[in-house]
């Protein structure tokens, strides 16, 4: 049976193995991390610094182009635990030997003698009932010392001691969150790298003019067919011109999924493949006017922005369409409905991302508006499902 590992050590390989979920994007779950301690039931040391950085390795490490970033959070988080623990190891043998010297070189004293026990009360025979007198001599004093006709201790002569005078652990050093909660994104529905993956099938390329490079597939496939080279094949300029809408919906009622909302708008942001994006915000239904950020200082009208629209322009509406309140309101859907109305006839295609699950849209304005535009749940799949949409294939 192998060695438990010691409590801080225990902790710090909880710590870190949140910090590569959180802070490297790994995708690592509940079965990862047993799998490491499994290893170390079956017989495989961890309780050297150098084996255990190779099997978390082994284990926890998905992209060899992090090995760095992963180096650096083993050394700053499971190193101090090894520190640690070796200075309480020579500090145990350093206090063993000063033992071993003292009891070597002190002479042994005799022990005290013991006290004779005071012989012990007569007892008061069954039966016979005790006079006022003697019944109030043997009520303990209660000002008295202690000791002195009364069994209780004085917490005063006995060493008494008060909650402030224990030495508390801060907890970040003994490895625990200080947070009340796990804030962390990867409880979303679709993770941060699912929606970098997902955005990139977005591009919408056309060809525009040639490029100074040989196209050699197309010139050997030319000179096959014609049987000489009469010029070359030259390859196509391809543009990217991609210029996506996000609508967002930041109502009351969407405030649950704001931070969703964030990261699908991000992962977006960052894809190189979605060349022009502009995000919008609304309250509950577009109006006249669209704002420009979640605070509503700054708006745009609706004329302005049709006018920066071509036949690339795709739109991505992502809000909860009145299914949060459970209930249906019917000016929502009639402003709701002439709104896209008119947005069909300045942008190419439109997607409605819905955060909240399908069986939540039943008897609410969502319902309504689900007949009018192709409406998605937020998941893998529906993000997929939207992005086909505005890629215009039937899904």
């Amino acid at each position: 049976m192998p060695e438990a590992l010691p409590d801080r050590l225990n902790a710090a390989l909880f710590q870190f193995f949140h910090r590569l979920r959180h802070d490297l994007h790994t995708e690592l779950g509940v079965g990862e991390y047993k799998l490491l301690f499994e290893a170390h039931e079956k017989g495989i040391p961890l309780g050297e610094e150098a084996a255990l950085m190779q099997l978390c390795k082994t284990i926890w490490l998905k992209d060899q182009t992090q090995s760095e970033a992963f180096r650096k959070l083993f050394d700053g988080i499971i190193a101090p635990a090894f520190r640690e623990k070796q200075e309480a190891t020579t500090n145990r043998q350093d206090a063993e030997e000063t033992k071993i010297n003292r009891s070597a070189g002190d002479t042994p004293e005799k022990p005290d003698p013991e006290p004779e026990p005071s012989p012990a009360p007569e007892p008061t025979p069954m039966g016979t009932a005790l006079s006022e007198a003697e019944a109030i001599e043997r009520i303990p004093d209660s000002e008295a010392p202690p000791g002195e006709g009364d069994l209780s201790i004085g917490l005063e002569q006995s060493g008494s001691f008060t909650l402030e005078d224990i030495e508390e652990t801060p907890l970040s050093e003994a490895g625990i969150s200080t947070h009340r909660f796990l804030l962390n994104e990867r409880y979303l529905p679709v993770s941060p790298r699912d929606m970098q993956q997902h955005w990139r099938f977005l591009q919408n390329n056309f060809e525009r003019g040639i490029t100074p490079q040989i196209d050699l597939l197309r010139t050997v496939a030319s000179i096959a067919r014609r049987g000489i080279l009469l010029e070359p094949v030259f390859q196509k300029r391809t543009l990217n011109r991609t210029h996506l809408l996000f609508l967002i919906d930041d109502s009351p009622s969407m405030i649950a999924f704001e931070t969703l909302a964030q990261r699908l708008v991000e992962a977006a942001l960052e894809d190189p493949f979605v060349t022009d994006e502009e995000v919008f915000y609304f309250n509950n239904y577009p109006r006249e006017h669209l704002y420009l950020n979640s605070y509503h200082t700054q708006s745009v009208q609706l004329p302005s922005l049709w006018r920066r629209c071509h036949r690339h322009t795709m739109m991505l509406i992502i809000s909860d369409g009145g299914a949060s309140r459970g209930q249906t309101d019917f000016e929502r859907i009639r402003s709701t409905h002439a709104f896209l109305k008119v947005a069909r006839q300045h942008v190419q295609r439109i997607a409605w991302i819905n955060p909240m699950p399908r069986e939540r849209w039943e008897d609410t304005s969502a319902e309504y508006i689900a007949r009018r535009v192709p409406m998605f749940e937020t998941e893998r799949i529906g993000l997929y499902k939207a992005i086909q949409t505005l890629k215009g294939k039937l899904i």
